[in-house]
This record gives structure tokens, C-alpha cells and sequence, in this order.
């Protein structure tokens, strides 16, 4: 399992990203990757991308080393993280260096390019767009790049979604980027991807790893797609 942190392509890895990966590794007995890549501080769009991709890249190659199945390769991104986690699946439909079993999205932005204030209930959610819009920015460089499907994989079409890894979409109704992730699942689904999409009634945006609301039932939920995935 690799492991794609949030915070808006700024915040660094943290110490809650570890207790998640941490607590993933013995409920399920999986070797997990926790990648801290590059924040849009230190370089923009697509910087991250790439190198979340070289990552699972490397360890598919290292496979023997690891001791690790690569037939059963699971991603996992959280907000900004599942944003990179679907533009690794992205890439790898592209590239067919390597498959991806399962891929597990909380709450991702996959929208970069409508600006947050024309999003439904923009000012009834924590990322306000002010916020939200300095965060695009700060990531994107130049908003031209928000119109790259590698920024905004709701732009992607029928035939670049056909033969993307099964989802497991999680997100929360006190949360507007449900809107966007939801009708990208339903993309997904169109061009006969296998979803499990799930909408928790009392969540927050980033309620999995600050373990608020209904996160429990969203990790077990999570866990019992993965498990199904390493049982196959």
C-alpha cells in the first residue's frame, strides 16, 4: 500500500500521516509506503505528480526486495493526496509500466480549474474559497495548468478512464468537494470502472487522518475494500 498525504499540496508530511499508515500496517499485515513528497512550496504542479508516480514506480520494481506481490498494489491519497493518487493512475494508463490493483480516495479535489466561489456550497464548507483559491494557485503556478488533466482528472475522458484501477471513493456531506468527487466517481463508473463510493453524513474534509466525525467507520470501511483486494 502506498500512502499519499494531504494538505493542499502545502503541508508537509506529518506525524498523523504515520499513525494512519501506521495503524493500516497491522490491522491489515501490509507493507506501507508513506510518501512525503514535494510541496508546492518547494515546486509547483506537476512536480508531486511525477514523483508520486516514480515512487509506486520504484517500489514495483523493488518488489522482490520488499517481499510484496505487485499484482496486488494498492494506492492511497487523502484530499491533495487523492488528487495524486488519480494522477498516478492517470499516468500509469498512459505509460503501462505497471497496474494498479485498488486505489482509495478520501475527500480528493479533482477540479482545479473552476474557480472555488463558482463551486456548489462554496461558502459552506472549512476550505472557504479565498483559501482554497490561494492553495490552487500556490500549486498550479500558472492557472492555465488547472485545465491539465493531471491537475484536474475530471477532465479526463471516457477513453483515458477506461481501465483505471477499481476505487473506493470516500466523502464527507459537511465537505463541498463531495460534489466534484462524487460526479467523478460516476465518471468512472460510466467508462465501466468498478466504485465503491461512500458519503459519511457527518463528516468533515480531512476527517479520516484528523480522526474526526465518522472516521472509524470510514477506515473500516477502507480496510474491508483492501482486504478483499489482498484475498483475491
Amino acid at each position: 500500500m502506498i500512502n499519499f498525504h494531504g494538505g493542499g499540496f502545502v503541508a508537509p508530511h506529518t506525524q498523523r500521516d504515520i499513525c494512519f499508515c501506521q495503524r493500516l500496517a497491522w490491522d491489515l499485515n501490509v507493507l506501507v509506503v508513506d510518501v512525503a513528497y514535494r510541496t508546492s512550496t518547494e515546486a509547483p504542479f506537476p512536480t508531486a505528480c511525477y514523483q508520486a508516480y516514480d515512487c509506486v514506480k520504484w517500489v514495483l520494481e523493488s518488489a522482490a526486495e520488499l517481499d510484496i506481490d505487485p499484482g496486488k498494489l494498492i494506492t492511497v491519497g487523502h484530499s491533495a493526496g487523492g488528487n495524486l493518487a488519480l494522477g498516478v493512475s492517470l499516468l500509469a494508463q498512459e505509460k503501462k509500466e505497471f497496474s494498479i490493483a485498488l486505489q482509495v480516495l478520501d475527500y480528493p479535489p479533482v477540479d482545479l480549474c473552476t474557480d472555488p466561489a463558482d463551486k456548489p456550497d462554496a461558502f459552506h464548507t472549512a476550505v472557504l474559497p479565498e483559501r482554497a483559491r490561494e492553495i490552487n494557485l500556490l500549486y498550479l503556478d500558472d492557472p492555465s495548468n488547472g485545465q491539465k488533466v493531471l491537475a484536474s482528472p475530471t477532465l479526463a475522458n471516457p477513453e483515458q478512464l477506461a481501465g483505471m484501477p477499481e476505487a473506493v471513493m470516500i466523502t464527507g456531506v459537511r465537505d463541498n468537494l463531495r460534489h466534484e468527487a462524487e460526479q467523478y466517481a460516476a465518471k468512472l463508473i460510466a467508462a465501466g470502472v468498478p466504485v465503491h463510493c461512500r458519503r459519511f453524513t457527518g463528516s468533515r474534509h480531512g476527517f479520516v487522518i484528523t480522526c474526526f466525525d465518522e472516521y472509524e467507520e470510514a477506515i473500516l470501511f477502507m480496510e474491508t475494500m483492501i482486504r478483499q483486494i489482498r484475498t483475491n
